[in-house]
């Protein structure tokens, strides 16, 4: 049974050479979501999985718990450097997020937006930008360098400034990530 789960554990955490920092995280973090949501944590390695996860979340300065949900292809530009996303935050599919980005939850009870934010699909979030509370980002959605956003965002729009101004659009955005 040792070997069984010791073969488990090292073909998860071997990194491919091909893989950055960023998919490697990400690959790992999926797996753990599979093992906490199917509470078989102790079984299949899960212990050695999440120790090692925490190494590599502690060598790479992010934060990104295995409670989260985070979406397909996600991408990480500048690699995961300062991340840091709340453990019940949700993340939708194709989303681009720069470096030093805080999703955080805000649990004073008492508070208009408490809880963890839901970031819809094909959000684009620039540098240093914070989404605190429990509020939803719509889908096509950009969220510019460090803005603060605390409330609700409809879809098509950006957001900038800590005063949340926002632009909407009349179009369908494409917030894909192109690298040259």
């Amino acid at each position: 049974m040792k070997d069984i789960i010791r073969k488990l554990y090292y073909k998860i955490i071997l990194r491919d050479k091909a893989e950055s920092d960023a998919e490697y995280i990400i690959r790992i973090h999926g797996r753990l979501h599979d093992l906490v949501k199917s509470q078989k944590n102790r079984l299949m390695g899960g212990v050695l999985l999440r120790r090692r996860y925490q190494k590599v979340c502690l060598k790479y300065g992010c934060f990104i718990p295995p409670s989260c949900e985070l979406g397909k292809s996600l991408v990480f530009p500048h690699g995961v450097f300062g991340v840091f996303i709340s453990q019940n935050a949700i993340i939708g599919s194709n989303c681009v997020i720069f470096q030093q980005v805080t999703i955080g939850s805000n649990t004073l009870e008492d508070s208009a937006s408490a809880g963890s934010p839901k970031i819809g699909d094909n959000v684009y979030i620039g540098a240093g930008a914070k989404v605190i509370g429990g509020c939803n980002i719509g889908n096509n959605v950009r969220i510019g360098a460090n803005a603060v956003v605390t409330k609700n965002i409809p879809d098509n729009v950006t957001v900038v400034g800590a005063e949340n101004r926002i632009i909407k659009h009349d179009r369908v955005l494409n917030n894909d990530f192109i690298a040259k």
